[in-house]
């Protein structure tokens, strides 16, 4: 087998080619969409975007943040049997839902916290525009998509003529009835995203 050092060398050799980063963990199911399912969606992409201006395409997506610090290594006595760390960090979560159009105009971020409850110190020196909300899971369920939906997107198109087009994630808690009927009344192509390849085709990433 190679040394490492053959591998050291190899790399220096060819750095204009290759470099070494971090592996990207993805799901077995992430792995294996293909490439039949991608041309096809870019295939009917084309017409759902047709006459749709960059300023009346949003694309959106929501991502979850846990407020953990970890557990990072520490030198301590072998006698001791306990290595503590204090901070002021919990295991919350919080996800935010992020929407920028493709002429680069970002949206006000929506806030979901992770408790029963809102607090009014939690919606304080935030982005300016930003609203908040809370879930039990401290995820979005349909309820508060459509709540996002009508109070960040529906605004934003309210002002603008002509087709538009939304893209996102085909989570079921991302579509309804209510959202449905009014994507019909403005004129409004909800377009989802092809099932476990967000990785590859999610427009902002």
């Amino acid at each position: 087998m190679p040394e490492k050092d053959w591998c050291t060398d190899f790399l220096t050799r060819h750095k204009d080619v290759l470099k070494v980063r971090l592996a990207e963990n993805i799901r077995r199911s992430r792995a294996g969409v293909s490439r039949k399912v991608l041309y096809e969606y870019f295939d009917k992409l084309d017409v759902s975007l047709k006459d749709v201006t960059p300023e009346n395409l949003i694309n959106y997506d929501e991502t979850n943040f846990v407020a953990d610090a970890g557990r990072p290594k520490v030198g301590l006595r072998r006698t001791m049997k306990h290595a503590e760390k204090v901070c002021e960090s919990t295991k919350s979560a919080h996800s935010v839902m992020f929407s920028v159009t493709a002429a680069g105009l970002l949206s006000p971020q929506y806030v979901v916290y992770k408790s029963e409850n809102l607090w009014s110190t939690w919606t304080q020196s935030g982005p300016e525009g930003c609203i908040y909300n809370r879930s039990k899971s401290g995820w979005f369920d349909q309820s508060l998509f459509e709540d996002w939906f009508f109070k960040i997107i529906v605004p934003y198109y309210r002002r603008l003529d002509g087709p538009k087009a939304i893209i996102g994630d085909n989570l079921a808690s991302h579509l309804s009835e209510a959202v449905i009927k009014k994507c019909k009344e403005k004129n409004i192509r909800f377009i989802f995203l092809p099932a476990n390849s967000t990785h590859l085709t999610q427009p902002s990433s």
